[in-house]
């Protein structure tokens, strides 16, 4: 990396770990203001690449180029990198909804998240990618690229300004957050009691010996890495819902599911069948 990339990636890297000793109150909170700001800068991007595309029309009719292979198994090589990227909280589901104040937060606020606005966002970044491609006619598949494309400074500042923050807050619900509670998990096995921040603070440190800034250098190497961490997950998924609707056909005693000496502790909290 260059000494601008090293100086950007530490200093997101000490962002985050700054939020972790923050505690999960202060990443709510900065999540509830984001959201409004996400909505309006990415909506905006999205009408600004369809009114430089020349309207909506070019981009339903776009054909993609360079796409080598064939185009069933790019698009499915496509989704199956989407999936990946919600396959860490989806095994960590339950450590999030546990902190609703009632069942309906979780019960109504998982749907709109994670299928209306994922589809929204879905929509405003195709209208992006595309509309910026038909604009400049050169591919563009970094959000950084195509604001470097706009014309106001201070448009730029802000935009970024909210990716960033975004980003962040995207990386600690998909990856930090998920990963500290599940060292908690893996530490009872060893009879050590690890709190939630040390866990995500380790997490944090062993992620910058993946050398995430290389992931990010072209399309294909981080489209390889998430099919890589989805062919780990997947299986971890197919397990759960098997066990919940199959084998246990959805019958679970809450009241002893968190207790060392109930049916649900296997051995030492780890069921080794599964």
């Amino acid at each position: 990396m260059s000494g601008i990339r090293n100086i950007s990636f530490l200093l997101f890297w000490c962002v985050n770990v700054g939020f972790i000793f923050g505690g999960m109150d202060l990443i709510g909170k900065i999540q509830k203001v984001l959201s409004f700001f996400i909505y309006v800068v990415f909506i905006g991007m999205a009408i600004w690449a369809v009114y430089l595309a020349g309207g909506i029309g070019p981009i339903l009719n776009y054909t993609p180029k360079g796409i080598h292979g064939n185009t069933l198994l790019v698009l499915a090589s496509s989704v199956a990198a989407i999936v990946a990227t919600w396959a860490a909280p989806i095994v960590s589901i339950i450590d999030l909804p546990k902190m609703s104040r009632k069942l309906s937060d979780q019960a109504i606020g998982q749907p709109i998240g994670l299928i209306i606005t994922f589809l929204l966002f879905a929509i405003a970044s195709i209208a992006i990618i595309v509309g910026s491609e038909i604009a400049f006619g050169t591919p563009i598949w970094n959000i950084v690229d195509v604001i470097n494309r706009f014309d106001s400074t201070f448009a730029i500042a802000g935009v970024v300004l909210v990716i960033c923050l975004s980003t962040i807050s995207a990386n600690l619900v998909g990856n930090l957050i998920p990963a500290g509670y599940q060292l908690v998990s893996l530490s009872q096995l060893f009879n050590k009691e690890l709190h939630f921040k040390t866990g995500a603070i380790i997490a944090a440190v062993i992620a910058l010996f993946l050398f995430p800034w290389k992931l990010m250098e072209n399309a294909t190497s981080i489209y390889a890495f998430l099919n890589f961490v989805g062919a780990i997950l997947g299986p971890v998924t197919g397990i759960m819902m098997a066990d919940y609707y199959f084998i246990r056909q959805r019958q679970f005693n809450l009241n002893t599911l968190y207790e060392p000496k109930s049916d649900y502790y296997f051995l030492k909290g780890f069921n080794v069948r599964l």
